[in-house]
């Protein structure tokens, strides 16, 4: 594929034009470019007079075989420009195609892959409430559906986990930086080699104490506590070692079993689980469970809190919490856990939409470069009189005059192009089509398109208006934009017509821009082999459309027409040589006589 070049300008997403030149990829003399400079022909001429050269047998036949053959081949030669031109403008035609599906592509990536800073696809992007607290140990979260004010929250007892707590019975020279083979030699009941094999809750636990008895402790508790749902610590302050279940709230607790009598030496000597029992036998306890068998440690309980809400609204019956983080009314409190057996704050929620219009102002500007670069590529007109060059015609030209007429011969290939007005139809019916169940048009939120025709259908943004709407209803505008669709979740090219428009009815409007950016540019390949509509066109390098497309079989087929006829010029070329040297040779020979009869007859008549 040929290269594409940049156009400077301001646009991110103008369509550049091509740079290739497919008369510096062919040869001129395999393309039968004859001219009178072409090779001569290096054969000569028996004749009865002797061998002759072959300008000396033109100017004695009077015949110019080169000349003769040229003016024979110019017909040839104006068809091969021809076919030359056809498969430049092919080349050309699809390399805009594909500056504009890369155009498509990384507006997506920038505003539609929820990897972006910039992802527009979800309402939890667009956060038009601050919250902020006066108690350090509390932190709150306002959604969109919060009511902006003041809320007050309090407690009587924090949520807890179900833990087991033991006094040390190591020396109390360990530490959390202790080695572990310091660790294991300080106590005679704890192994000091071998591999611990326990479960918690289920969830197999393996450590090698052999490989790894260079680990600090804190190190050896945090590999024990990796993913098992329970937390394996020691204090330094209380010299105490515990295990705590990772969920708080009353009704959790941990099971925690073992079959292998070292493993239950190490748990029942620095953690107090009470596991006994011969090697191979299990041996199980649980730590929090109140009402089960063989229980240790203190089981967890849910938090108490009061809410009182700015409109003066309370909970009369304290709300009972599993977890110190919960939701209530749109505002996510958390509360950490040193926050106090009781305590209380106070919760400020303030409206501040002004990072949500620059958000979506900015979202405009970048679909407008977007429609911008692509409406000038389809308002361009043709101007015939511009077409591809030939090498002839370039060696008579400087490299920017070149340049310049090939981007003059370029403009207007896509003028009016069904596939690209089609796409734009779609995106300015996706922001004028009204979002089912939303109440809200474009219009509601400042949204418009340009009184001036030569936009193509650019939008206008009234951020006063759309402040406005944010601050009155900001769930319900946001839903305008992010909403999905309830009955087809996933954009899916085997939907029906029927249910791409069901689909398409119950979306927010950037919902339905990134359905169409996938349909026209998408890389996904559905069960058919298909990708997005302007890849199977022109395809897209490193993709498996790129020598499946429409342009790329066009092309392929130009190219073969092109050899062909190449061909056939050469055979054309060596027939008329041929044929006009012969002549050249009998026209020779005749001369060659005449002049002998004539000499003869001069002198016998003397």
């Amino acid at each position: 594929m040929s290269s594409i070049s940049s156009t400077t300008t301001t646009n991110p997403y103008a369509v550049p034009y091509s740079t290739s030149d497919l008369t510096t990829t062919i040869d001129p003399l395999t393309a039968g470019n004859t001219s009178s400079s072409s090779t001569t022909s290096s054969s000569s001429t028996s004749s009865s007079s002797g061998t002759y050269s072959q300008s000396l047998m033109s100017q004695m036949s009077g015949i110019d075989v080169n000349s003769m053959v040229n003016q024979m081949m110019s017909s040839d030669q104006i068809q091969l420009n021809q076919l030359i031109q056809k498969e430049q403008i092919s080349q050309w035609t699809q390399d805009r195609y594909q500056s504009i599906t890369t155009n498509l592509q990384n507006f997506s990536n920038n505003y539609f892959d929820v990897l972006s800073n910039n992802y527009m696809l979800s309402s939890s992007g667009y956060s038009v409430n601050a919250a902020t607290s006066n108690n350090a140990n509390v932190t709150a979260t306002a959604s969109n559906t919060a009511t902006v004010g003041t809320y007050n929250v309090s407690w009587t007892q924090l949520a807890t986990a179900a833990q087991l707590n033991t006094t040390s019975a190591l020396p109390s020279t360990i530490n959390n930086s202790s080695t572990l083979s310091t660790v294991l030699a300080s106590n005679s009941n704890l192994p000091t080699s071998g591999t611990l094999n326990f479960t918690v809750n289920g969830t197999n636990v393996t450590y090698d104490l052999t490989a790894n008895s260079g680990q600090s402790l804190s190190q050896v508790l945090s590999s024990l506590s990796n993913g098992c749902g329970a937390t394996f610590s020691y204090s330094e302050l209380t010299g105490k070692f515990s295990i705590a279940d990772d969920t708080t709230g009353s009704g959790q607790y941990l099971t925690i079993s073992s079959t292998d009598a070292n493993t239950q030496n190490f748990l029942n000597t620095l953690f107090g689980t009470n596991l006994s029992g011969t090697s191979g036998a299990t041996t199980t306890n649980t730590i929090g469970n109140t009402g089960g068998t063989n229980n240790l440690g203190t089981a967890g309980q849910n938090g108490s809190f009061t809410i009182t809400e700015p409109n003066g609204s309370t909970n009369t019956t304290p709300l009972s919490e599993a977890s110190n983080k919960f939701q209530i009314d749109g505002v996510t409190y958390n509360i950490a856990q040193n926050g106090g057996s009781s305590g209380s704050a106070s919760i400020s929620v303030t409206s501040n939409v002004s990072s949500v219009v620059t958000k979506i102002q900015n979202f405009v500007n970048d679909y407008n470069n977007l429609i911008g670069g692509i409406s000038s590529v389809t308002s361009e007109t043709r101007n015939y009189s511009y077409m591809p060059l030939s090498s002839q015609q370039e060696s008579q030209m400087t490299a920017s005059e070149i340049t310049a007429w090939n981007q003059k011969a370029q403009q207007g290939l896509l003028s009016n192009d069904d596939t690209l007005n089609s796409m734009l139809d779609s995106m300015r019916e996706a922001f004028y089509t009204p979002v089912n169940g939303i109440g809200l048009s474009m219009a509601d939120v400042g949204l418009s398109t340009s009184d001036d025709p030569t936009q193509g259908g650019k939008l206008t943004l009234d951020t006063t208006k759309l402040t406005q709407a944010l601050q009155n209803n900001p769930q319900q505008v946001i839903s305008l934009f992010t909403q999905m669709s309830t009955s087809y979740p996933i954009y899916n090219t085997d939907l029906t017509n029927s249910q791409m428009t069901t689909r398409s009815s119950e979306e927010g409007i950037f919902q339905r821009l990134s359905d169409i950016e996938t349909q026209y540019a998408g890389t996904y390949v559905d069960a058919n082999g298909n990708q997005g509509i302007l890849l199977q066109k022109a395809g897209m390098p490193n993709t498996t459309s790129e020598t499946n497309n429409s342009l790329f079989k066009e092309i392929a087929d130009e190219q073969d027409s092109i050899t062909q006829f190449k061909t056939k010029m050469a055979q054309d070329q060596t027939m008329y040589t041929n044929e006009f040297t012969s002549l050249q040779s009998a026209l020779s020979q005749m001369s060659t006589q005449q002049s002998y009869l004539s000499s003869m007859l001069s002198s016998n008549g003397g």
